[in-house]
């Protein structure tokens, strides 16, 4: 009559195992493998705009722009050099000729001068070194 109960092992133990594994791959599925998808995600997003708005340029207040920085940084330092350069460059003879004239003049001294230098020198090693003794 029941037919030895093969058709409700069938249904409940086949079937229902199928169903039962069948919901548990899913529930692991959307927990653990999209949980990890997501995470990856979100964690290659923030590494993305960290590189992108801190690191490369800025785009909101509070932004580092460290590249665009740093390259801003370099150009503004040789465009100072160069211009503090340039400087004594006024394209005059006369200005020319005066600075190699005061600078042989200075080399000059120091020749002929060089042991009142040298004298010079060390009284003034000896006086700072005995007024940080004092100290």
């Amino acid at each position: 009559m029941n037919k030895l109960y093969f058709d409700h092992l069938y249904d409940n133990v086949l079937v229902g195992g199928t169903v039962l594994f069948g919901f548990i791959c899913g529930l692991f599925d959307k927990l653990v493998i999209d949980g990890l998808v997501n995470l990856t995600a979100f964690v290659v997003r923030l590494i993305g705009v960290f590189s992108g708005r801190q690191l490369d340029m800025k785009v909101q207040r509070g932004d580092w722009g460290i590249v665009d920085s740093i390259a801003n940084f370099t150009a503004d330092l040789m465009y100072e050099i160069g211009t503090q350069i340039r400087r004594p460059q006024s394209g005059r003879i006369r200005t020319y000729v005066m600075i190699a004239a005061g600078s042989a003049a200075v080399a000059l001294l120091a020749v002929l001068f060089h042991e009142r230098l040298a004298d010079g020198f060390a009284w003034l090693t000896r006086s700072t070194s005995t007024l940080a003794a004092r100290g």
